[in-house]
């Protein structure tokens, strides 16, 4: 029938303009408010820093800077290396040492052993 017809066309046309309607004043509130929400809520997120975190390695307890060991692999400048009979991952500063170089312990940093080569 006619008249179904125009009231179908009617309620399809109101609907989906309905739903266009709805995302514009969806993405206009995304744009203009949620934004400045971050300002009106305050929360501990947003003043949290990592000024006063650290590493406490238990690996590197046991070594002191001037300890001396030997480098079990190239150091390219990362590599591992025994001191002590226990073996490390330690990089050297800035150079490439030999595999079976005598190497000493010349900083350490957190858990980043830094060695450097006695004979080179």
């Amino acid at each position: 029938l006619p008249w179904q017809q125009d009231l179908l066309t009617q309620n399809i046309v109101q609907v989906l303009g309905s739903f266009v309607f709805a995302f514009f004043i969806a993405m206009f509130f995304l744009r203009y408010f949620v934004p400045r929400f971050g300002s009106v809520v305050k929360g501990p997120y947003l003043s949290t820093t990592l000024s006063g975190s650290r590493i406490i390695s238990q690996d590197t307890e046991t070594l002191s800077v001037g300890d001396t060991g030997v480098a079990l692999t190239f150091l390219r400048p990362a590599g591992k290396a025994k001191f002590n009979n226990d073996i490390y991952d330690v990089l050297s500063d800035g150079e490439v040492i030999e595999k079976g170089a005598d190497i000493s312990v010349q900083k350490i940093a957190g858990n980043r052993i830094i060695v450097s080569c006695r004979e080179c």
